[in-house]
């Protein structure tokens, strides 16, 4: 009999960050899920292009694999933290 799995509530809302990170990234360097998955095999993954798009759905993923996709779409800086809106900037 299998055990129910329980998600971690807390990890919910990194799992969400961490694909949008992701999605920004791309977004910004005009990359998409073909071209991620083809310079993701250069370096050794066996990945289709229908794998990496049930894991960005799910973003459920390792941080290796987030980091492993920032380096080969070649992003040396990344902020992730939000910006402070002007009303705290005023205080």
């Amino acid at each position: 009999m299998k055990t129910p799995r329980c998600k971690n509530i807390v990890n919910v809302g990194l799992n969400d960050k961490a694909k949008q990170v992701l999605k920004a990234e791309l977004a910004k360097r005009g990359i998409s899920y073909q071209k991620l998955a083809d310079l993701l095999n250069e370096q050794g993954y066996k990945l289709t292009k229908l794998a990496l798009d049930n894991r960005m759905a799910r973003g459920a993923f390792s941080a290796d694999f987030l980091f492993d996709c920032l380096r080969v779409i070649g992003c040396e800086q990344l902020s992730i933290l939000p910006k402070k809106s002007s009303v705290e900037d005023s205080k």
